[in-house]
Formats: structure tokens, C-alpha cells, sequence
């Protein structure tokens, strides 16, 4: 395969050097994206409003997808 990244190498020993590079990338932004909810959810419990301005952006975005599909030519 191209992504392989030696000729001197074993390719088995590569894959495993590919795979846990994966996993250790994968940790981290799966590690980030979870402290980053946490902090989120703790954000938007403190504000009540946030519902309510997030149901009509919402709306706005709905209907601005189904004027562009109407208006959109075939």
C-alpha cells in the first residue's frame, strides 16, 4: 500500500507502528472532544436562554435549506 512509509522495514511492523499511532490520536481527540462537552453542557445549563435562541436558528436554517431546495433548478 502507499501509505506505508519504509522499503527497509517489515510491513507488518509497519502496520503496527500505523495503527498505534491511530489509536493514540484517536485517544486524544476523543479525550478533547469529551472534556470540551463537559465544559459545554456545563455552559449551557448556567444559561436558560440558549434553548430558546438555538430552537430559532434552528427554524432560520430549516427553512433557508428548504428555500434553497425549491429555488434550486434541476
Amino acid at each position: 500500500p502507499s501509505f506505508l512509509f519504509s522499503t527497509s522495514l517489515d510491513e507488518v511492523f509497519q502496520f503496527y507502528i500505523l495503527g498505534a499511532l491511530f489509536m493514540l490520536q484517536a485517544f486524544f481527540i476523543f479525550t478533547l472532544v469529551s472534556l470540551l462537552a463537559g465544559r459545554i453542557s456545563n455552559y449551557l445549563r448556567s444559561h436558560a436562554n440558549f434553548g430558546w435562541w438555538m430552537k430559532w436558528i434552528q427554524i432560520i436554517v430549516f427553512v433557508g435549506i428548504g428555500i434553497f431546495i425549491l429555488l434550486a433548478e434541476k
